[in-house]
């Protein structure tokens, strides 16, 4: 059997025939024999909350310490970020994000979600929305199987076109930010 490897910047964890395991920093093996390849990951963030203040109030009187919350998203390498929403404790971000992908059946995509407040010239405040011990949440997306998976590839966190709804665990910057994870096979 025929192996490809693709330079996503990526490298192989696995190299089974039928999957590759796809760990961040690593390259993948992919079968060039699999037909049923994934042509659109599409990430949605609708909305990220939170209780907690970002920022002192530097002007008495002013409602100027709530924060304005942005996302910045990854699939398979590639970034974008979301326009700022200026003080809001209850953000509707709804920001979408959509990439165009080859990649044979049974191989994982690496995604990551990161909130953050902006801060202007004092540099931005990462919000924490990850319950466990990092503050932004990365994850792999299989379309094989439709889950949403850990770098583990064993515990699953969601699945595809539901809603799934995050809620960090650190004191004063925690966050909850809730996405929706869809495709197109074609």
């Amino acid at each position: 059997m025929k192996f490809q490897l693709t330079a996503i910047g990526l490298f192989a964890a696995t190299t089974l025939p039928l999957l590759s395991v796809v760990l961040p920093g690593l390259a993948q093996v992919t079968n060039v024999s699999s037909t049923r390849n994934v042509r659109e990951v599409t990430i949605i963030v609708e909305r990220a909350t939170t209780e907690h203040n970002f920022d002192p109030n530097l002007i008495p009187l002013k409602d100027d310490e709530k924060p304005d919350f942005f996302t910045r998203v990854s699939i398979a390498g590639e970034t974008r970020s979301s326009q700022p929403l200026t003080d809001r404790k209850d953000a509707p971000i709804n920001f979408t994000m959509t990439k165009q992908l080859n990649i044979p059946a049974g191989n994982a995509i690496p995604i990551a979600l990161k909130l953050f407040d902006a801060d202007g010239t004092s540099g931005d405040d990462q919000a924490d929305i990850n319950p466990g011990s990092n503050r932004d949440w990365v994850f792999y997306y299989q379309p094989s199987s439709g889950n949403l998976y850990l770098n583990d590839m064993r515990t699953v966190v969601g699945q595809v076109g539901r809603l799934i709804t995050l809620r960090g665990n650190e004191s004063g910057k925690n966050a909850t930010i809730s996405f929706r994870v869809n495709h197109v096979f074609r």
